[in-house]
């Protein structure tokens, strides 16, 4: 992920609450600038934590937005074996069967 981190990149992390985003920037800065949850022990998921979005420049020139937690994302039209071919080519190396 580094690669996209720096020479001025910008990059944004969306997606549902509590899958770790924050963690993720916090990981990028080096330090920790967001707070963060533990995971909830009944059902191992994650809990809503961030409620705003916030722009950071990363330690390595590169520009990171956290944004809060989404309940639903849909994409109505576009190529979306072309828009996340990237995610992809990734998922096709993941070590779990249902990346």
């Amino acid at each position: 992920m580094r690669q996209y981190t720096d020479n001025n990149q910008t990059m944004a992390f969306v997606g549902s609450s509590g899958v770790g985003k924050s963690t993720l920037i916090n990981g990028l800065m080096g330090q920790d600038v967001f707070a963060t949850k533990a995971i909830r022990e009944d059902d191992d998921k994650g809990r809503h934590t961030t409620t705003l979005r916030q722009l950071l420049k990363l330690p390595t020139g590169g520009i990171v937005i956290d944004t809060p937690g989404m309940r639903e994302l849909r994409i109505q039209t576009g190529d979306l074996a072309k828009t996340f071919e990237d995610i992809e080519q990734l998922a096709a190396q993941c070590k779990f069967k249902d990346c």
